[in-house]
C-alpha cells in the first residue's frame, strides 16, 4: 500500500516543530543556567522539565501520526465501494486518533501544571 503525500508533508512539519521547540527549550535553558530571572531553578527540576517536555513531544507526534493514518484510510476507502473492512478500519483509526489525543492533552496539562505551578506529576503517570 502506497503512502498518501500528505504523511510525507506532515511528518517533515512535525519535525520542523520539534525542531523548534528543542531549540526553545535550550535556549530557555541556558538563560536560566546563565543567572536569567529564573536562575533560581535547580538542575534536578530542569532535568523533570526536559523529560516531560520529551514525553508531551513524543505525544504530539504519535497524534499527528494517528490523525495522518486516519485521513490516509479515509481517502483509500472513500474512492473505492464500501465494504465491512474499510469501515471497520475507520473506527479504528478514530479510536486511534481519539486514544492519541486524549493522551498528548493529559501529558500536556502534567507538563504545564509543572511549569506554571511546580506541581510534580504523579508518580503513576
Amino acid at each position: 500500500m502506497a503512502l498518501h503525500p500528505s504523511l510525507a508533508l506532515r511528518s517533515m512539519r512535525c519535525g520542523t516543530f520539534d525542531a523548534w521547540a528543542a531549540r526553545s527549550y535550550h535556549e530557555a535553558q541556558s538563560y536560566n543556567a546563565g543567572g536569567g530571572r529564573m536562575g533560581t531553578i535547580s538542575q534536578t527540576r530542569l532535568e523533570l522539565e526536559a523529560r516531560w517536555w520529551k514525553r508531551v513531544l513524543e505525544a504530539r507526534q504519535r497524534y499527528a501520526y494517528a490523525t495522518e493514518t486516519l485521513r490516509f484510510i479515509t481517502f483509500e476507502y472513500a474512492e473505492g465501494l464500501p465494504s465491512p473492512d474499510g469501515h471497520f478500519a475507520i473506527q479504528q483509526a478514530q479510536q486511534n486518533e481519539v486514544s492519541a489525543l486524549n493522551e498528548y492533552r493529559r501529558l500536556l496539562k502534567i507538563y504545564v501544571d509543572l511549569l506554571t505551578q511546580g506541581k510534580h506529576p504523579p508518580p503513576d503517570a
